[in-house]
């Protein structure tokens, strides 16, 4: 599942692709597909429990499952005004979000079984399923995101408020917008919602249904297994653990990524400036070309069109589509996953997670054999036992099993598993251990004045802090471009002076070779290598030994615990250097490096940049990595006023970012491409490489032309001049490309311009390509820290692990320098680490092109008007609210620990917030702010009762409206009102009480009640201060939650939503 916010219009874009004849009230869907165009607006409405669905469609005047015409739809959308006639709440501003396009796409190889298959049962079981799995979905968002916030005057927060359910329309896709079988369902969640309470409506609260976003999508991904099994006997592949996406067991992924043709606007922009005419273009270049300029037929064909085109597609050749049903087991035991194998699995990835998280990896492991109908129940209870079994990380005595705050959302409750809390304490205990032997003599540091002396200030200071700590573990926190690989040279020359081996790790092997090669240990290698050393006893530590742990904010907090502790065993030193703020590691739990240098006594530090040449860009740049409001904002205003800040959609920010860097290019700079997503990063190195070319020809016929050669040899040697080989991601490479090397080989090894072996090939260097061999091969140089070096690697390698390296990810751009970087990160989903690293790598200028989605952007829409993408540009000021907004976001991992103390630290401010909130608002204040709720709640359950038909009910329903209400009260003062009340009703006949409701028949509270109310409860706080109650009344000896006149309330204010 993925989200796009709705802005004024956007139902424009969706009705335009609507089929005429799919607007028939009452049309079954099969009959959409009959009509040359898509599906009309279907509503949705999903309740959370029974009753609200039709409370919420009684409200909004439809009914689930119903087509709505398209002015009807724009009208509930923009205005905002219910298909009822009811307002849904004031005017939508320029800036207001309208809702959200919650679109969910079935798994590649299940959208080419429906588009594929000749069965039209097989039609309709497939989108039966994706409608059945996307109802699941929807059930759980309504569940754990259905919220709206309210303003709560006793507390001065914005307190969460349950809606009723959620609402709104669906629009059933069927194609890419490369017209491949792309089955997909835009669920347009309207932002105004029907409120629980009985407050009317209030705005869908985002970050809630954000939150729950990927969890909901595991849900529909696993309720979509379970229903094609049931139907279809379908079998699955693994699932994808980063995904919780699965495919058709007997498809195979040469034929998914056939049918995976990408036509968004990356595709489009790169596709625009290939030369079909150029020799050295490849074939699949070439089709997208083609793919490209041909007209969209797709918009306006039939299902049985579409199909007929697919199946007598060259890619269909050969496909047995009907085999693809086959396999299933239907007699196959069915096996929940226990609360252990999911805890244990999130316990590798997340040092803390929240229930969302649980969900889904409980619904990764869900077998699809089970019923379909009890997949959400089944993830939901799993979910539940695996935070029940796991530590909650809170230190609030009201919050120990789950509960939280009225103003908390769901995901800011935290757990971790026992077995990560004794990780982090082992790691903690180890790393604090003091051993005199562990620190350099101080007849050593006074003998080193040499190596000292070059050192700025803050560098010599955290070098003497290294060299005199005795701990096991010193952590050395240096922020980019800081001078931390100098720093540690000069450590290295004291231990080493001591008579001690200094050792590297890092997590890649391109950065343990940039430690020997700086000199800053005498030999290195990768965390994964020396963990397996260590698991087999062969790591060759010794008290002698210092081992330097580069990047260790990339380092996962397992293999960081394991390190440690074999240090401990060998009686080695450890120092731990790196940068919290920067990149977590990829798929492992992290924050152990941030936790020790935040503990431990001996963290060294460096203050100053050095690398930008600006004064006022390093400023930005350390703004930028603090991260409180202040600092992004001043790091903000910096950027924009340099004009380093762009904003606009895919097209337009990759065109500016690659027309920027080819600039510094040719101005004979050193520049690079940094992205977020591999696919920018692939489209910006396919066009990089195709506006080489022409230069590169015309280079080969002048070197043909002064060797004297023949037409028929100059042929073949420009032929052989811009051969290209085939290398991973589906790209080519030839003579003059930058190439990145993807995998560790120790076999392969390069030499420098003597004939020396200059070390093994590694992941992430880049490379030139120098020849290319017809079997694939390639020769390729780069330079080394004494020159050029060179290596061969062989078709094989070549094929699997190497690709273009124009652009590189943020991920592996960490620890470069460049003059210049140009950065294109997605404003929607960027955070503050990536930001940091992208905006820190150049010496003169760094640059930041944000690119964000607008309806009608993206691969999966292709309607009839926007058969291309025109590329946007967005204000400054927008590109500095972009800006602001992904520095404020910081998605790393923290380590238990850290979420407890930050715990720690957020109760004990709750605490004094709402004492000085008691303080600054008298106790009659908040009382009449509680009168005022107990007003609107009376009046609410009058209105409920005045409806119901059966006297008998009446009771039921007084009950349930006061039971919500009271759970924040112990002795309700106006609790006769409603004995009143009801006995006042139950006398009538329904019209009657219909009748008293609109007439307003003096049931409701008189000022005269509240004011004899108030009195007493001011004499009951009086009595509470004093210690006396009053004579002959008796005391409450139940206390409740935020009972309003009690010493936590004074002190605290509400606490609990139950």
């Amino acid at each position: 599942m993925t989200a796009a916010k709705l802005g004024a219009g956007s139902t424009d874009y969706y009705e335009s692709t609507v089929a005429e004849g799919a607007r028939i009230p009452g049309a079954d869907m099969t009959d959409y597909y009959g009509e040359a165009g898509d599906a009309a607006a279907r509503v949705f409405v999903v309740g959370r429990a029974g009753g609200d669905r039709a409370q919420m469609e009684s409200y909004l005047g439809v009914g689930d499952g119903q087509v709505l015409d398209g002015l009807m739809v724009g009208a509930w959308f923009n205005e905002p005004i219910a298909p009822s006639g009811a307002s849904l709440g004031r005017a939508y501003s320029e800036r207001s979000v309208y809702g959200y396009d919650v679109t969910t796409a079935a798994p590649k190889s299940v959208s080419m079984l429906w588009g594929l298959s000749d069965d039209a049962v097989v039609h309709e079981q497939i989108v039966a399923a994706h409608e059945a799995a996307i109802r699941s979905a929807l059930g759980y968002l309504s569940e754990h995101a259905g919220y709206t916030r309210v303003h709560n005057p006793v507390t001065g927060q914005k307190d969460l408020v349950r809606t009723l359910g959620l609402s709104g329309v669906t629009y059933q896709h069927r194609t890419s917008r490369a017209g491949d079988p792309h089955l997909h369902t835009h669920v347009l969640i309207h932002n105004r919602q029907v409120r629980a309470d009985g407050g009317g409506v209030g705005s869908l609260d985002g970050q809630s249904l954000l939150h729950e976003l990927k969890a909901g999508g595991s849900i529909y991904q696993a309720a979509l297994r379970a229903e094609l099994s049931q139907r279809l006997g379908v079998s699955w592949k693994d699932v994808d653990p980063t995904t919780g996406q699965a495919d058709l067991k007997q498809v195979s992924r040469e034929h998914i990524e056939a049918w995976s043709q990408r036509h968004n606007q990356i595709s489009a922009w790169t596709d625009e400036h290939l030369s079909g005419a150029d020799a050295g273009v490849s074939a699949a270049q070439l089709a997208q070309a083609q793919k490209a300029t041909r007209e969209h037929k797709e918009t306006g064909a039939s299902d049985e069109q579409l199909r007929a085109q697919w199946r007598s597609d060259v890619r269909a050749q050969g496909l047995d589509v009907s085999a693809w049903m086959a396999g299933a087991r239907a007699d196959a035991p069915v096996v929940l996953p226990s609360a252990e194998a999911v805890l244990e699995q999130l316990s590798q990835v997340r040092s803390t997670f929240t229930r969302a998280d649980a969900v889904e990896v409980a619904a990764a492991l869900m077998p699809p054999t089970m019923p379909a109908q009890q997949v959400r129940a089944a993830v939901e209870e799993l979910a539940g036992q695996v935070v029940g079994e796991a530590l909650i990380l809170s230190v609030d005595p009201d919050k120990q099993h789950g509960e939280r705050l009225a103003h908390e959302r769901e995901g800011s409750v935290r757990y971790a598993s026992t077995e990560t809390i004794e990780r982090e304490q082992l790691m903690l205990r180890s790393a604090q251990e003091r051993v005199a032997g562990l620190a350099v003599d101080e007849a050593v540091l006074a003998a080193s004045g040499g190596v000292l002396e070059r050192l700025s200030a803050d560098q010599r200071q955290a070098v003497t802090t290294m060299a005199r700590s005795d701990a096991r573990v010193t952590p050395f926190v240096a922020p980019a471009g800081s001078g931390k690989t100098f720093s540690l040279a000069s450590l290295q020359q004291l231990y080493a002076a001591q008579g001690r081996e200094v050792v590297g790790l890092a997590p890649t092997g391109k950065a343990a070779d940039v430690m020997t090669g700086e000199g800053v240990v005498t030999s290195a290698s990768t965390v994964a290598a020396m963990r397996a050393r260590i698991e087999a006893g062969r790591h060759g530590w010794s008290p002698r030994t210092v081992v330097f742990v580069d990047e260790a904010g990339m380092v996962g907090t397992p293999d960081l615990a394991r390190i440690i502790e074999a240090g401990r065993e060998a009686g080695a030193k450890i120092v731990l250097t790196g940068d919290p703020a920067q990149l977590d590691p990829v798929k492992a739990a992290a924050g152990g490096f941030s936790l020790l240098a935040d503990t431990c006594a001996d963290t060294a530090q460096l203050s100053q940049v050095r690398r930008q040449v600006d004064a006022d860009e390093r400023a930005a740049g350390l703004a930028l990595r603090e991260g409180s409001v202040s600092e992004v904002n001043m790091a903000a205003d910096w950027y924009a006023h340099a004009d380093r800040l762009r904003l606009g959609n895919d097209a337009a920010m990759l065109e500016a970012a690659y027309r920027a860097w080819s600039r510094d290019r040719d101005g004979g700079l050193e520049a690079r491409l940094i992205t977020q997503k591999l696919e920018v990063a692939d489209a910006l190195n396919v066009r990089a490489q195709a506006e080489r070319l022409p230069q590169l020809l015309e280079t080969a016929r002048q070197d043909a032309h002064r060797q004297g050669l023949s037409p028929r040899e100059s042929d073949a040697f420009v032929k052989a001049q811009v051969r290209t080989v085939p290398t991973s991601r589906g790209q080519q490479a030839r003579i003059g490309d930058d190439l990145i090397t993807r995998k560790n080989t120790a076999r392969l090894r390069a030499s420098d311009e003597h004939g020396h072996d200059a070390g093994a090939v590694r992941n992430g260097q880049t490379w030139r390509v120098q020849a290319t061999r017809d079997d694939g091969s390639v020769v390729v140089t780069r330079p080394g820290e004494d020159g050029i070096v060179s290596a061969f690697l062989p078709g094989e390698y070549v094929r699997e692990s190497t690709h273009l390296g124009y652009a590189v990810s943020v991920h592996a751009a960490q620890g470069m320098t460049a003059d210049r970087v140009h950065a294109v990160l997605d404003a929607s989903t960027a955070d503050r680490g990536a930001l940091y690293v992208a905006m820190t790598r150049g010496r003169h200028r760094n640059t930041a092109y944000l690119t964000e989605s607008r309806v009608g952007d993206q691969a999966h829409e292709h309607g009839a008007h926007a058969s291309t993408v025109k590329p946007w540009h967005a204000t400054s000021g927008e590109a500095r609210r972009a800006f602001v907004a992904i520095a404020s976001r910081d998605t790393r991992d923290r380590a238990a620990h850290t979420v407890l103390a930050e715990a720690r630290s957020e109760y004990a401010a709750h605490v004094a917030a709402r004492a000085a909130h008691v303080k600054a608002n008298p106790p009659a204040e908040l009382v009449r702010a509680q009168a005022r709720a107990e007003r609107r709640a009376l009046e609410k359950a009058q209105y409920d009762a005045s409806r119901i038909e059966s006297p008998e009910d009446i009771a039921a329903a007084f009950d349930a409206e006061w039971d919500a209400y009271d759970t924040e009260r112990s002795e309700p003062p106006q609790h006769e009102r409603f004995q009143t009340a009801l006995a006042s009703l139950k006398r009538m006949n329904a019209e009657q009480r219909r009748g008293a409701s609109t007439a307003g028949s003096g049931i409701a509270p008189k000022p005269s009640s509240n004011e004899e109310a108030l009195e007493r409860i001011r004499r009951r706080v009086e009595e509470r201060r004093t210690g006396k109650p009053a004579p002959g009344r008796a005391t409450n000896t139940q206390p409740r939650y935020d009972r309003f006149d009690s010493p936590t309330y004074r002190d605290n204010g509400p606490s609990i939503d139950r």
